[in-house]
């Protein structure tokens, strides 16, 4: 729709769904490497896996393997997740961000192994639920939140490197999609 109005769109600054390109370029790539309904299914199947993987090595690392395939099996049995997913809305891709970065910054935990992956990985899955949706702002800030209190409280001495490491990536990951909806969507400034 956004390319094929953009002359409508341009005068009005476009839909408020043009902002959300943390859903939008991710679909609007699967859809052009793997067609219109193959790629709808390239994509949810890639949302299954940010939301599983994550929990699965967490629930893994913390209680054993079985407790990783209980966690799987809870993901995907969700009626709220097999709802989203079966939609193309950006509640899809929100719900997997966010739960996926959920667990990479449990995963992200002072002396555990990967420690600065996993957090560049909770960065990158927060952000793009952020640009995915907006009611993901504020499970986003009190997440962050929850996670800086906590590492406050018990961890004090590497914070100031987490929340660059988090600053950081997210406006990396934020340019990135701002050059893809350029490309891909035909606006560079999604943000106003």
């Amino acid at each position: 729709i956004f390319l094929r109005y953009q002359a409508v769109f341009t005068p009005t600054s476009r839909l408020r769904e043009a902002a959300r390109v943390g859903f939008l370029v991710p679909a609007r790539m699967s859809y052009l490497l793997f067609g219109g309904v193959p790629g709808f299914f390239v994509f949810r199947y890639l949302l299954a896996l940010i939301a599983i993987v994550p929990v699965y090595l967490l629930l893994r690392k913390l209680y054993g393997r079985w407790a990783g395939f209980v966690g799987i099996a809870i993901i995907m049995s969700s009626p709220v997740v097999i709802t989203a997913w079966g939609t193309d809305y950006p509640d899809s891709a929100a719900v997997s961000y966010l739960t996926g970065a959920l667990a990479a910054l449990a995963l992200a935990w002072p002396g555990w192994r990967w420690r600065q992956g996993w957090l560049v990985a909770a960065a990158v899955l927060l952000t793009m639920a952020v640009w995915a949706h907006g009611v993901s702002v504020p499970l986003t800030a009190v997440l962050l939140l929850v996670y800086f209190t906590i590492r406050l409280r018990r961890h004090r001495a590497a914070l100031g490197r987490d929340v660059a490491v988090l600053a950081l990536t997210a406006i990396a990951t934020t340019l990135l999609l701002a050059i893809g909806s350029a490309v891909l969507i035909g606006q560079f400034n999604f943000i106003t």
